[in-house]
């Protein structure tokens, strides 16, 4: 686990780009990396330069899931 990071997300969406908390390389990316994480709640990608792996988890709160759940039943 030590060649992971992780970055917790509270009701939002993964940047176009990252800095790797390694080597501080920016990286874009994945092209459906958006997609899995809002799918999963979860995504991981490596560093292109370094091979660093970053995983981010999707928290929702509470707030967040009664709105969605009130818009769904208009």
């Amino acid at each position: 686990m030590s060649s992971i990071d992780e970055t917790r997300i509270v009701n939002g969406e993964l940047p176009k780009t990252w800095t790797c908390p390694h080597c501080h390389r920016r990286n874009k990316m994945g092209r459906y990396k958006n997609e899995e994480f809002i799918e999963f709640g979860k995504a991981f990608q490596h560093c292109d330069h370094c091979s660093y792996v970053h995983y981010w988890q999707l928290e929702l709160t509470e707030d967040f899931k009664r709105k969605v759940v009130e818009m769904l039943t208009r």
